[in-house]
């Protein structure tokens, strides 16, 4: 994951979307020091205001503030996004090759496809929904995988996901649970981690066959075979045998991000 996302951010990215509305780019003379004065303001900038890039979302349309007047700017070294034109929470911040002070009546710019974020250690897919709703906003589904590496690079559907028959792809009815934002609290794990952990059963109910041993549990946006897988983690359990009740306890489930403050 990109550097400097603060709790804020992390926060928006598990339920709400990091980019999910109106928010302001912001640049900084180090960092945690914000530009003020001599006509410099933050820049507001939308959801569909970013474009995908892999899974990076950056800015469609050159962003431009000032011109700094009636005197210069001191030099730009970070940008970030804030939640308001002023105080508001900072979302995340971003280190940049420091410019030079801009000066009186100068452009100071960031050309399109310049400013971006993205998550790494989860599928494509997953950082954009990070981004665009959160990771855990609207329905999700808990699905399980018989295969160490379930998803594409971009969180494509997989063959690999076990059928309540026993059977595993194809076109069977997938195991699977649903989830909303409210079955996850968020909190700190440490000062530079934010989780989120189930804060209920959530069970996949009493199995009517003999299940392949799962050895990867899948977060997905759908409960179908062609469902988006946004986020995976491998699991060490009993093999499931026919008339077990499946089930994570309460906090068994932690999904982590790691952020600066």
């Amino acid at each position: 994951m990109a550097a400097g996302l603060k709790q804020a951010g992390a926060d928006l990215a598990f339920k709400g979307g990091l980019h999910n509305g109106t928010r302001h780019l912001a640049l900084f003379s180090a960092e945690g020091t914000e530009l003020s004065g001599n006509g410099y303001a933050r820049r507001p900038i939308t959801l569909g205001q970013w474009d995908d890039d892999g899974a990076e979302q950056e800015n469609e349309s050159q962003v431009v503030w000032g011109p700094p007047q009636p005197a210069a700017w001191l030099a730009v070294t970070h940008w970030g996004l804030y939640t308001t034109l002023t105080s508001g929470d900072l979302l995340y911040d971003v280190d940049i090759t420091d410019t030079d002070p801009p000066g009186i009546g100068a452009e100071v710019a960031a050309a399109a496809d310049t400013v971006g974020f993205s998550f790494t250690g989860l599928p494509t897919l997953g950082s954009l929904q990070m981004m665009k709703e959160g990771l855990l906003s609207g329905t999700r589904y808990l699905m399980l995988s018989n295969n160490s590496s379930p998803a594409s690079s971009a969180g494509g559907g997989t063959s690999n996901i076990i059928n309540t028959d026993g059977t595993v792809g194809g076109s069977g009815t997938p195991v699977s649970v649903a989830t909303v934002a409210g079955d996850w609290t968020l909190d700190n794990q440490n000062n530079t981690t934010r989780r989120a952990r189930n804060n209920k059963i959530l069970s996949f109910g009493i199995q009517s066959a003999d299940l392949p041993d799962p050895v990867r549990l899948l977060l997905c946006d759908g409960n179908t075979h062609a469902a988006n897988i946004l986020w995976h983690v491998a699991l060490t359990s009993d093999d499931p045998a026919l008339g077990d009740n499946l089930s994570f306890a309460v906090n068994a489930i932690s999904i982590l991000l790691t952020q600066t403050a």
